[in-house]
């Protein structure tokens, strides 16, 4: 026994104690740490991801939306377009079809006051004073004598007669053009010119004369079948 030599066994001392205990609260500190801060950040970040992909969605659905609703608006304007076209080709055919339509005269309400135009039968080239005089000395150079001849005979026989007024103009180129468009339905007429004083004056077209009020009546029916005009029997004198 005396000559075996024994190691001495020898328990760790504090120093290595207190080391490994330090060592290991260590690791416990950077686990709570970790636990503390790294997931919090990684689950915000993973969190505003997720938010801002479904804001897009819901985003790309309103535009979406909006945009069906703006092309819904673009078709409703264009048939609109498309119907005023149609109706504007429409008007235009019925123009070329009747081009001498004339507007249904209204002089009969506003004949006191001489105060009704109504639209030439059709648009003609606005001429100089000489060329105008011109021309309606070598077209309607027997007018003045033929309104002569029937007014004067109707003075002359003393027992008065009727006539038709069938329209009064300003101009008596227009006058003129009523009682050429007349004339081609038979009708016969005349142009009387009458001074208004600060109204200016007015050229009136008649149809007649007639001796009885009866013949006076029947060319007025007439008118209104042939050429659709409403014309105002006067006696001559009143």
């Amino acid at each position: 026994m005396a000559g075996r030599d024994f190691a001495k066994v020898r328990s760790p001392s504090r120093r290595g104690r207190k080391a490994a205990s330090m060592g290991s609260k260590r690791q416990a500190s950077a686990a709570d740490w970790i636990s503390l801060f790294v997931l919090p950040a990684i689950a915000f970040g993973v969190g505003y991801w997720w938010g801002n992909q479904g804001q897009g969605k819901v985003f790309d659905g309103d535009e979406h939306q909006r945009l069906v609703m703006l092309e819904k608006q673009l078709e409703e304007k264009r048939l609109q377009l498309a119907q005023l076209e149609q109706e504007n080709a429409r008007l235009k055919q019925e123009k070329e079809k009747n081009p001498a339509t004339v507007d249904e005269l209204t002089f009969y309400r506003e004949l006191p006051r001489q105060s009704v135009t109504p639209a030439p039968l059709a648009e003609v080239p606005v001429l100089d004073p000489a060329k105008r005089a011109v021309r309606h000395a070598e077209k309607h150079d027997d007018i003045s004598h033929v309104i002569e001849a029937q007014m004067g005979g109707a003075a002359a026989t003393g027992k008065g007669g009727y006539r038709i007024q069938v329209g009064s103009f300003r101009r008596r180129y227009d006058a003129e053009s009523m009682m050429k468009h007349l004339r081609k339905h038979g009708f016969s007429t005349f142009i009387q010119s009458v001074d208004l004083g600060d109204k200016g004056q007015w050229h009136r077209v008649f149809v007649g004369p007639f001796h009885s009020s009866l013949l006076a009546e029947h060319a007025k029916q007439d008118l209104e079948k042939k050429v659709q005009l409403k014309g105002l029997v006067i006696r001559d004198g009143s």
